[in-house]
């Protein structure tokens, strides 16, 4: 997937993190999307890791509440009704 996008032609204009994956989270993500069965979790626990790895600590704690009870969570478009 992330290949897809490197050969499209979007790496150049991405210069730095968080506007574009670092290449060892990358290569740690390519890892666990090939796994079997990839999940969420898999997907997760690599950058869970690689984030500890780094010593890159969150800036605001997640309202779990708001978060469960928002229908579509801000930038998914998985979800999105049809039109």
């Amino acid at each position: 997937m992330f290949d897809q996008f490197s050969s499209m032609g979007f790496e150049p204009s991405r210069s730095k993190w968080p506007e574009y994956v670092p290449k060892d989270l990358e290569l740690r993500l390519l890892d666990a999307l090939s796994y079997q069965n990839c999940g969420q979790a898999d997907i997760w626990d690599e950058v869970k890791s690689w984030l500890e790895e780094n010593c890159i600590e969150p800036t605001e704690m997640v309202d779990q509440q708001r978060i469960a009870s928002d229908p579509q969570p801000r930038g998914c478009t998985k979800y999105s009704p049809n039109t």
